[in-house]
């Protein structure tokens, strides 16, 4: 290395240092005052900005979940809330049809009856059990493997408990399988399968069922409920592995 390059490093340092070492002095005394004690710094204009609503429903959905949820905006500013963001559905009867949906979602007439009907229902989370198993967990088991499926896809349970999914005694410990199912309704162009599913759960009693339209986008709501089951049902289980195969 020449003498010019070895000069020109130690400028980059030297120059490196500096900035460091006036950065520290500066990080130390910004916050103090002329006494040496800390600053308190007091903001000089409203944190919580008034929100502007969006146009676009989901935005203001999350927007309205935001404000509810913000227990600080709630305490400080309760009175500034606009009338927009009073969603009374939001504490009323969750279970009943949010037919605000109707006039607020553009173009609501054209979408598809599930569309429809998810928009109508999407606060509710309480449904009704149609099947259950009581005593499925009166031996807390060591795996509890819970399996979402549909009303139509008998032969897919029938595998699954052929195969992977083999309830039972394994090296000394118990494995218990569920089915979690929804509705299957004539909407979504599925047959009366009721008869043939009080068959299957009355020869494997593993099925556990809940009135609710099974569809994409009620697997949220199949999660909740789920939680809420093993809560109430199989609360010991060791393990609890919950599969999506439907």
């Amino acid at each position: 290395m020449g003498l010019l390059p070895k000069m020109r490093l130690k400028v980059v340092v030297s120059l490196t240092m500096v900035n460091l070492f006036i950065f520290i002095i500066i990080s130390r005394n910004i916050n103090q005052d002329k006494s040496g004690h800390q600053k308190i710094l007091i903001p000089s204009k409203r944190f919580w900005a008034k929100v502007a609503p969006s146009s676009a429903y989901w935005n203001r959905q999350q927007q309205i979940l935001d404000i509810h949820s913000n227990q600080i905006f709630m305490t400080n500013h309760s009175s500034d809330i606009p009338e927009w963001l009073n969603d009374t559905s939001l504490t009323s009867n969750v279970c009943q049809p949010n037919l605000r949906v109707t006039t607020q979602v553009k173009d609501y007439n054209s979408l598809l009856p599930r569309f429809k009907d998810f928009l109508l229902y999407m606060r509710c989370r309480s449904y009704p059990i149609i099947m259950d198993q009581l005593d499925i967990c009166k031996e807390p088991p060591f795996l509890l493997l819970a399996v979402k499926s549909l009303v139509p896809h008998f032969d897919r349970r029938q595998a699954i408990r052929q195969s992977w999914g083999k309830a039972g005694v394994l090296a000394n410990r118990t494995v218990v399988t569920i089915f979690l199912l929804g509705n299957a309704t004539p909407g979504d162009h599925h047959p009366d399968l009721s008869g043939m599913l009080h068959f299957e759960n009355a020869r494997h009693k593993d099925i556990i069922q809940w009135d609710f339209r099974d569809s994409f986008f009620n697997l949220t709501v199949k999660e909740v409920l789920f939680l809420e089951w093993i809560q109430a049902r199989c609360s010991g289980a060791q393990f609890i592995f919950k599969d999506y195969f439907l």
